[in-house]
């Protein structure tokens, strides 16, 4: 045999024994595949959406509407499928030998999963301090009522309640504390906080300054203007319900500063009366308090009495000094804090402090009245007119302490308790210079000065709660409320 005919049958040789080899090595990498259905054991009904995963891995698959699934494209090998459907038992299979090319039929029947539920009791509350929640309180509610949500609120640099209500439709604030709802004057509306009448804030007549409520404690406000069972018939403007924030939603510490200047009173001369040293809390240490020397019932015609109680009875500091006041002062603090122990029993604490120092200065002010009118002349006829020239200090401090407890449910009875407490002191010292001239039997040029201090305080506790039966709602309310104005000498 020549070099040449060896030489190409040492080829052919090596060529075929390469082809044999790759062809086996090709058989035995081929990937396989299991197929199946699932079913329910009991029924022979199809389950669909149930997860094939292969045990130890996360690939997998789910059942299609039929309950057939396919896991393809598997390295020969062992597997086990880990099976599992909402309310049936999960299953893991045992070791499924998947070969080299072959497709392996599994099908599985899944077992319900039958348990015995406890009674489940559902305690939901509506929020009324957002607006939606207000808006369906006054469409359950089948009154003409008005409102504002404690989340508008938030939205807006409302100080008190007085600068709140002006954004309610029809509602009206003279003296930036009383309401006018539907033209009548404050007299004719009658208030409640947090479902409990509150004491006039006025001496002379029955009224409620709205601007001793810092807005931070309102979680809503309504004003209901038509007549209904449930509600007091002592209104003939409208009837007001002002709730305070109760029982957070979520913890939160809230720290606010703000300040703040206008170009009449700061930075320039501001006249005064130095007053007492707690002034900048709202209320008079006793400095201005009538002496303990003046009797109940002054004798007139005792000279002598009359004469040392005018020197010793009052306070006898006219002083009066300029000062550069600061900006405006004004501070805010808001905790809540919401906690469940293990029995299910929620406590809610919702505090607050406020505190608001103030300046405002009122120049060049005409105070005049009229006499009857000269029309020979063509002329006004002046009685008085006077220029004034205020200045006020206005210091606010707000309190307010909610404590709430809802107790675990106990069957179909579910309960809430509420202690509430709202506490408010506001203080104002103004001094006024009056010059001008007063017509009265004759001319008279006057100068004139006022020192004035009034200072006003409030409270209202209240324990209230509430019990829901399955055919029976209970609401109870006990409350105490407090008001008091204080204007010394």
């Amino acid at each position: 045999m020549t070099d040449s005919l060896r030489h190409f049958f040492s080829v052919l040789i090596f060529l075929t024994l390469t082809l044999f080899s790759n062809l086996t090595l090709y058989g035995q990498t081929v990937p396989g595949s299991i197929r199946g259905r699932i079913t329910n054991a009991a029924t022979g009904e199809a389950i669909a959406g149930a997860n094939v995963i292969i045990d130890g891995t996360q690939r997998g698959t789910a059942t299609d509407t039929a309950g057939f699934f396919l896991l393809s494209g598997l390295t020969p090998g062992n597997y086990r499928l880990a099976i599992s459907m909402i309310t049936y038992k999960s299953y893991l299979s045992d070791i499924l030998k998947v070969k080299s090319g072959q497709e392996l039929l599994f099908d599985v029947k899944l077992v319900e999963e039958i348990s015995q539920l406890d009674n489940i009791v559902v305690v939901a509350s509506r929020p009324v301090g957002t607006d939606a929640g207000l808006i369906a309180q006054m469409r359950d509610s089948h009154l003409v009522a008005s409102g504002v949500s404690g989340q508008f609120i938030s939205r807006t640099q409302d100080r008190d309640a007085s600068e709140v209500v002006k954004r309610i439709p029809g509602i009206s604030v003279i003296d930036d504390k009383f309401v006018i709802v539907r033209g009548l004057a404050q007299r004719y509306n009658n208030v409640w906080i947090n479902g409990a009448a509150i004491p006039s804030s006025e001496a002379d007549t029955r009224s409620f300054s709205f601007d001793i409520i810092p807005s931070s404690q309102i979680d809503n406000m309504m004003i209901i203007k038509t007549p209904v069972p449930e509600l007091p018939g002592d209104f003939a403007g409208g009837f007001v319900q002002i709730r305070t924030k109760i029982l957070p939603e979520k913890n939160s510490l809230a720290i606010s500063y703000t300040t703040g200047f206008n170009t009449e009173t700061h930075f320039h001369d501001f006249l005064r009366n130095p007053g007492s040293g707690t002034d900048f809390l709202g209320f008079d240490n006793g400095k201005r308090a009538l002496s303990s020397s003046v009797p109940a019932h002054l004798d007139n015609s005792d000279a002598q009495l009359v004469d040392r109680i005018s020197k010793e009875g009052f306070n006898n500091d006219w002083r009066v000094e300029s000062i550069r006041p600061l900006l405006d002062q004004k501070f805010a603090l808001a905790w809540n804090h919401r906690y469940k122990n293990a029995q299910g029993s929620d406590y809610g604490i919702v505090a607050s402090l406020n505190y608001s120092n103030t300046h405002k200065t009122l120049p060049d002010l005409e105070n005049s009245r009229f006499g009857i009118y000269d029309n020979l002349n063509d002329q006004k006829v002046y009685l008085y007119k006077y220029t004034d020239n205020q200045y006020a200090n206005d210091v606010r401090l707000g309190a307010m302490l909610n404590l709430s407890w809802l107790p675990a449910p106990k069957g179909k009875m579910t309960s809430r308790y509420e202690f509430r407490n709202t506490f408010n002191q506001l203080g104002r010292n103004r001094y006024t210079t009056r010059e001008g001239y007063h017509v009265a039997s004759g001319y008279y040029e006057q100068r004139q000065e006022e020192y004035l201090y009034a200072s006003r305080t409030t409270y209202t506790g209240q324990f209230a709660g509430t019990h829901d039966l399955p055919d029976t709602h209970i609401d109870w309310n006990t409350a105490y409320s407090y008001s008091n104005r204080r204007q010394p000498d």
